[in-house]
């Protein structure tokens, strides 16, 4: 049952970057229009985004620059990139 267990939750981590990349790109979007700046590391987070996917303009699919977000959110690098720039995260 482990290997099932393993499996189950390799597919679910999968899963959970796609929901938390939609999310990132959606946030990342509205932050344009705030009124008042983000934090440091949020801007640093930003970045690595528009990297992947520019600002929201017109109608076109983002399915590649989802999948793409969500290959780097599991790959993790961005967490340490965004640290060395601002410092460490408390945690």
């Amino acid at each position: 049952m482990g290997a099932t267990a393993a499996w189950n939750l390799r597919c679910t981590v999968r899963r959970l970057s796609e929901v938390l990349a939609c999310e990132l790109l959606i946030a990342s979007e509205a932050l344009e229009y705030a009124a008042h700046d983000s934090s440091p590391y949020v801007r640093s987070l930003i970045q690595r985004v528009r990297t992947v996917s520019g600002p929201l303009a017109g109608d076109r699919s983002t399915s590649a620059e989802l999948k793409q977000l969500a290959d780097e959110l599991r790959n993790g690098g961005w967490l340490a990139r965004i640290e060395a720039e601002n410092g460490r995260l408390s945690r």
